[in-house]
């Protein structure tokens, strides 16, 4: 057996082997996630260094009831959609709070 690139099949196992475990929640998310149907309720505007962001306040029907959050996305100058448009909000089985959300195409 040829052993002159066992080195480098050692370090290619090590490190695909900790990219798998740092993002195994992303990629198990990718192809198995809980989908609600939610809705902008509003915005929430912030000020960062002079420019103004908006947030959209989503809310959606779970098993325990309404849940609603902040989104991490933001939009700048003004709100891209108005209050009350639906959208989709992907969820992580366990972990609820990793979430992704689903814009209607423009």
């Amino acid at each position: 057996m040829n052993t002159d690139y066992l080195p480098a099949w050692i370090l290619t196992i090590i490190i695909g082997s900790y990219i798998i475990y740092r993002f195994k929640d992303e990629i198990y998310m990718r192809f198995s996630f809980i989908e609600r149907e939610g809705v902008i309720e509003n915005w929430a505007q912030a000020s960062v260094k002079g420019e103004r962001q908006f947030h959209p306040l989503i809310s959606f029907e779970d098993m325990e009831g309404r849940i609603k959050f902040r989104a991490e996305e933001y939009c700048t100058g003004e709100p891209m959609f108005p209050v009350g448009t639906k959208v989709k909000v992907r969820m992580h089985p366990k972990k609820k709070a990793m979430r992704k959300i689903i814009y209607p195409k423009g």
